[in-house]
């Protein structure tokens, strides 16, 4: 999805009258730092319940 986002983005530029080429990069960009948002808040989630984990056992 990043590589189409990139794409998209290039060729918005390039044809800058599509207006479809634009809107569909918006969209994909939106999804993308949603999706990067979720990775984040699960993967902080995990760290912590390790660093917890180790705590305890010490």
């Amino acid at each position: 999805m990043v590589a189409v986002s990139f794409v998209s983005g290039i060729f918005g530029m390039i044809f800058e009258q599509i207006y479809w080429i634009l809107a569909l990069h918006k969209v994909i960009s939106i999804a993308l730092g949603c999706f990067l948002a979720i990775h984040i808040y699960v993967f902080g989630r995990k760290m912590g319940r390790r660093r917890e984990k180790a705590r305890s056992s010490i």
